[in-house]
Parts: C-alpha cells; sequence; structure tokens
C-alpha cells in the first residue's frame, strides 16, 4: 500500500515538473512585449477618424528602403455616419506636407455611409486605400505631427496632433482592414432609422 502511494507521488511530482518544463521550452505568447500603436481619435462633423498616426519606414537594420516600403504612411479609420457618402480628398501634415492617395481610381478615398474604411500602407492593405505622406522635413518616431484631414462634404478637421511611429512596430489582422458587416447606427434625432 506504501509503496503505490510512492509510486502515484513520484508520478504526480513527474506529470508537474513535465509541465512546468515545457513553459521553459515554448514561454506563453503573453510574455512577448508588443508594441500597440494608439493613435488619435477625432470627429470631422460626422465622420470619425479613429486610430489616427504616421508610420515612417524603419531603418534600424541599416537597410537601404526603395519602393513603398521607403515612404511614410498615413493610418486611419474612417466611419462617415452622414446619410450620403463623402470623400477624404486631402490631408495636411505639419502645415505643409501633404498625402498621395493609391489605392483608388479617384485620387480620393471614397467613404460609403456607415462602413468602416482602413487607410494604410501597401504593404498592410496592397489592396486598399493608401495615403503616401509627402513631407520636406524627416519624420522621427516616437514624435508627433499636427495632421489636418479634408473632406468633400464634411469639410476640414482642426489640427490634431497624431503619434509617428515605426513602421516595425504596426501589424494589423487582415479582418481590420476587410470589414464584412456594415455598421449601424442609432438615427440621430429627426433623421430616419438606418438599417
Amino acid at each position: 500500500m506504501i509503496q503505490r502511494r510512492a509510486v502515484a507521488t513520484a508520478l504526480a511530482v513527474g506529470t508537474a515538473l513535465l509541465l512546468v518544463g515545457c513553459g521553459f521550452q515554448s514561454p506563453a505568447e503573453t510574455s512577448v512585449e508588443h508594441a500597440t500603436t494608439t493613435g488619435t481619435s477625432f470627429n470631422i462633423a460626422k465622420v470619425q477618424a479613429r486610430n489616427v498616426f504616421i508610420a515612417v519606414p524603419d531603418t534600424s537594420s541599416g537597410a537601404t528602403l526603395s519602393g513603398p516600403s521607403a515612404k511614410p504612411y498615413l493610418f486611419a479609420g474612417l466611419i462617415n455616419q452622414q446619410a450620403s457618402s463623402d470623400n477624404l480628398i486631402g490631408a495636411t501634415i505639419d502645415g505643409s506636407g501633404s498625402v498621395t492617395f493609391g489605392g483608388t481610381a479617384s485620387g480620393s478615398v471614397p467613404l460609403p455611409p456607415k462602413v468602416l474604411i482602413s487607410i494604410a500602407s501597401p504593404t498592410l492593405r496592397p489592396d486598399g486605400p493608401t495615403a503616401a505622406v509627402n513631407t520636406t522635413q524627416p519624420l522621427v518616431a516616437g514624435t508627433t505631427v499636427s495632421v489636418q484631414l479634408s473632406f468633400a462634404n464634411a469639410g476640414i478637421s482642426r489640427a490634431v496632433q497624431v503619434p509617428v511611429v515605426s513602421a516595425a512596430d504596426v501589424s494589423f489582422a487582415p479582418s481590420q482592414f476587410q470589414p464584412v458587416v456594415r455598421a449601424t447606427f442609432p438615427a440621430e434625432p429627426g433623421e430616419p432609422a438606418n438599417g
């Protein structure tokens, strides 16, 4: 009887050590630090701008960059709360810089009503709208810059400080760029309900 208890105890201790050892060999994903990008959120009339930031090329490796990866890009999630479509027609960076839109046929970013439109870099969103930043002054990760967004119907936003981050710190799940469900919101007083 005592021998069975000793064997059971040894087996339990061995199993516990084995399980603890597995965590040593392959640490849990939560033990790895991940940088999160928290951009600036604001409203322009009935257009919501969420998580707006600029990602600059990662030059920490010393490699020479070319093509789309050599440019800074404006990132944003935009939701048009108006009953009719709008267009993002421009952006001003620090008073004198601008953006060049890509991934759209019109040279602007169409904003249908009640749909999340995500603007990113061509690396993360090859088929979607992009906004390459053109400035005369270099943008430095860890700083902020003033951004104004211009819309065809909603107008021009106030100047808002947005963070500048390294492109190496930016990653998104594909589902964040391809919403499949139309967003619905409660009707404003005096407006018909949307459905």
